[in-house]
């Protein structure tokens, strides 16, 4: 259980505090699924002291923490460990059209300047000029029809301004120009 707690701490650690944006918690999860060496292999219980878990554990080091030698200490009593795979799951990104921030996947940037994105059910490693094709596309497809918009509104606006001068040339004098 000391290194099962090691493991979540150590993945936190990594995707919310040192990846720029921060890896919410809602958009991970880790389970630990137990190993099955053969049929009717024995379970061996998890044995753990709940003040002992609360113990800080040592991250990012090479060293070993001390979770590591509890493990070490059980193997060499003959306390059989019980060994799990670890499965991180990394939630699908949600699209939201209403906002730029939102309409296209973030961009991860880790510790070492490293860049990623999620992307077809797994986290791609981006070079920076696939990172500038990249956001010069998503700006074009997201803003253009933004903008095409825009300039049809304003070519309707000047239009009214022309029309509304018109009026006031033909107003002078008593005389009102119908529209």
């Amino acid at each position: 259980q000391y290194q099962k707690d090691h493991v979540v701490l150590a993945i936190k650690d990594l995707l919310e505090d040192r990846y720029n944006p921060p890896v919410k918690r809602s958009q991970y999860r880790v389970e630990f699924v137990p190993v099955v060496f053969h049929e009717g292999s024995v379970e061996i219980p998890d044995m753990y002291d709940d003040e002992e878990r609360r113990r800080a554990h040592t991250l990012r080091t090479y060293g070993r923490c001390w979770c590591d030698y509890d493990k070490i200490a059980r193997r060499r009593n003959g306390i059989g460990v019980r060994s799990y795979v670890v499965e991180i799951t990394i939630a699908p990104f949600q699209r939201d059209e209403r906002n730029f921030r939102t309409a296209y996947p973030t961009i991860y940037e880790d510790e070492e300047g490293r860049s990623y994105i999620r992307c077809m059910s797994s986290c791609v490693q981006l070079t920076p000029d696939a990172i500038i094709d990249m956001t010069e596309r998503q700006a074009q497809e997201y803003f253009y029809p933004i903008i095409e918009k825009a300039k049809k509104k304003l070519a309707e606006l000047e239009r009214r301004v022309k029309e509304a001068e018109e009026v006031k040339k033909y107003d002078k004098g008593g005389k009102t120009k119908m529209l």
